[in-house]
């Protein structure tokens, strides 16, 4: 009883994750009570989790503040990528423009980040991850103008 509660809390968490914008909640009865609303910060850290390309693209070119922006996390797109060695990601949101400077509401930057989880990394393969985002994301700060 108590592992199928769990696996329904867990079904309703990863529907109100990736749920489309406009789904519409009822009371029960078919009467509309709300809708739950996502905001593209949100839409963006999901693309980014899944590695949507093509999704990250359309929410930037749509509103470019997105970029370089707060997410839910309270991170940047790039700090979010590079907390979660996500390689691919941060070069995509690097050759896309993404600020290598930028600091999160928590006062970190992707190099800053990537070069700390490395240190507490045990796995070889994120541990090369978070070296090789490191190298990027100073390549583009060496690389910038700023």
């Amino acid at each position: 009883m108590f592992a199928k509660k769990i696996s329904y809390l867990l079904a309703a968490a990863i529907l109100l994750c990736f749920a489309p914008s406009n789904l519409i909640c009822t009371d029960g009865e078919g009467e509309m009570e709300g809708r739950i609303m996502r905001t593209p910060a949100q839409d963006l850290q999901n693309a980014l989790v899944l590695g949507d390309t093509d999704k990250i693209q359309e929410l930037v070119i749509g509103n470019p503040d997105l970029l370089d922006g707060e997410l839910p996390s309270g991170r940047t797109p790039l700090t979010f990528a590079a907390e979660l060695a996500l390689e691919d990601m941060v070069r995509f949101l690097l050759n896309l423009g993404a600020d290598p400077f930028k600091e999160d509401s928590h006062g970190a930057n992707a190099a800053d980040i990537a070069w700390s989880m490395k240190r507490e990394e045990a796995d070889p393969g994120r541990k090369s991850a978070y070296s090789s985002i490191t190298f990027m994301v100073e390549r583009a700060r060496s690389a910038s103008p700023h």
